[in-house]
């Protein structure tokens, strides 16, 4: 799979296997073998990158400060997605909204999720 720039519709209706997040990313893999990366890039203004890739090719859970559990959201359908600039909107089936935006801090963006928790 080519990086660069595609559809978020690419990954609609695909399940996720799992997840994992650091300041700066949100990888997700799904069952199909895919993956998304998700990154927080800029210098003044914040923005988010994406890229479709083989699921073997995203970053592995690493000790991360601030450990994210995704276990909420495996098994759920990815059934829309949108996107901007500085977030990424995910309704998943039957987890709920997943918003990843990106923000900065002391002149470094970084992700920001919401929820980071199943409600």
């Amino acid at each position: 799979m080519a990086e660069g720039i595609f559809s978020l519709d690419l990954i609609r209706g695909k399940v996720i296997a799992s997840a994992t997040s650091e300041l700066k990313m949100f990888a997700v893999k799904f069952e199909d073998g895919t993956g998304l990366l998700l990154e927080a890039a800029g210098t003044s203004v914040p923005a988010i990158t994406a890229k479709m890739l083989p699921a073997s090719e995203l970053p592995s859970d690493t000790d991360a400060v601030c450990k994210v559990d995704w276990s909420w959201i495996q098994k759920a359908k990815v059934a829309d997605t949108r996107m901007a600039s500085s977030a990424v909107n995910f309704s998943l089936d039957p987890a709920g909204p997943l918003q990843i935006a990106v923000q900065m801090w002391q002149g470094s963006p970084f992700l920001a999720f919401s929820p980071w928790k199943a409600k």
